[in-house]
C-alpha cells in the first residue's frame, strides 16, 4: 500500500502487512535524509508511524507488541519468570547494560551504567537508571499510558510497574551478580562493535550534533575515564549467541576525529 502522505522528513511512504504463522507483521519503508540533527526531528518520523498505525486500525488489531529500537536487545535466563510477569501486567522494566567498545569487535565489553556518557557527563555515580526502559507490552492492560510520542515504551521505571534489575543494581553497585541480574532480565544496548563503529553511529550518522554539542562531544577524552566510574565487564553470550557474522560484515566505522 502506498500512502499519499509526506513531511519534512520523509516521504515515498509504503506499508507492507503479510499474515505469516498466525502473526501479522507490518512492515513501513519511506525515504529520508542521511541523518538528523536532533531527536525532535525524529520524533516526528516516529510521531508519524503511530498516526499511520492508529489510522490505519493496526493498532486496536493487535494484542501483543515488542517495540524495541535496532540496537536493544531484551534477554532473560529465566523466561518462565519474565513472561510471567508480562502476562500479569502487559509490562516489565529492563536494566540497561551498556556495550562498551574497543579496536576489535572480540574485545568488546559491556558497562553496568547505561549512557554512560550522559551519566559522567551529569556526575552520577555510582549508578543511575534513567535511560532504562519500561517497556508496554500489551496496551490493552494498560489503556491511557500510550501516546504517540513516547510510543509502548518508556525511560526510567514508571507506569507503576517494579524495577527488580534496577533496584538490584542499587544495592549491590559494583558487587552485583551479573547472572543474577540476568535472571531478573536486561536489556543489552548495543549502540557499535568497535570504536570507530560507535563514532560512525553516534557521532557521524544518527544525530549530526552528538559529537560536537551532544552526549559524544568529549567521546575520546571522556572514553578512558568510564572504566575507572562504572563496572566493565565480558560477557562471552553476546560474542556467540547475539552478534552475528553478517553484523561484523555490515560493520561501519569511521576515524576517530
Amino acid at each position: 500500500m502506498r500512502v499519499n502522505y509526506k513531511n519534512k522528513y520523509m516521504e515515498n511512504i509504503e506499508i507492507y502487512n503479510i499474515h505469516k504463522n498466525n502473526r501479522n507483521c507490518i512492515f513501513i519503508l519511506y525515504e529520508t535524509a542521511p541523518f538528523f540533527n536532533s531527536p525532535t526531528e525524529f520524533n516526528v518520523v516516529k510521531i508519524t508511524f503511530y498516526k499511520l498505525l492508529i489510522k490505519l486500525q493496526y493498532m486496536k488489531k493487535t494484542d501483543f507488541f515488542i517495540t524495541v529500537d535496532d540496537d536493544e536487545f531484551l534477554y532473560s535466563s529465566n523466561m518462565k519468570y519474565l513472561k510471567e510477569q508480562i502476562k500479569s501486567s502487559g509490562k516489565y522494566t529492563f536494566h540497561f547494560i551498556e556495550s562498551y567498545q574497543s579496536d576489535k569487535v572480540e574485545k568488546l565489553k559491556f558497562c553496568l551504567q547505561p549512557w554512560y556518557y550522559n551519566a559522567y557527563h551529569g556526575k552520577k555515580t555510582p549508578y543511575a537508571y534513567h535511560p532504562c526502559k519500561t517497556y508496554l507490552f500489551d496496551l490493552n492492560k494498560n489503556k491511557g499510558e500510550f501516546n504517540i510520542l513516547l510510543g509502548s515504551w518508556r525511560h526510567g521505571s514508571c507506569c507503576d510497574v517494579s524495577n527488580r534489575g534496577c533496584e538490584l543494581v542499587e544495592e549491590k553497585k559494583d558487587n552485583v551478580d551479573i547472572n543474577e541480574l540476568k535472571n531478573i532480565g536486561i536489556c543489552y544496548h548495543i549502540t557499535g562493535l568497535t570504536l570507530k563503529n560507535l563514532w560512525y553511529v553516534k557521532g557521524k550518522n544518527r544525530f549530526s550534533q552528538n559529537c560536537k554539542n551532544s552526549n559524544y562531544k568529549n567521546f575520546l577524552t571522556d572514553y578512558p575515564k568510564i572504566e575507572n566510574t562504572y563496572k566493565i565487564f565480558e560477557d562471552e553470550f553476546v560474542l556467540t549467541n547475539i552478534i552475528q557474522k553478517r553484523d561484523i560484515e555490515l560493520l561501519k566505522e569511521c576515524d576517530l576525529n
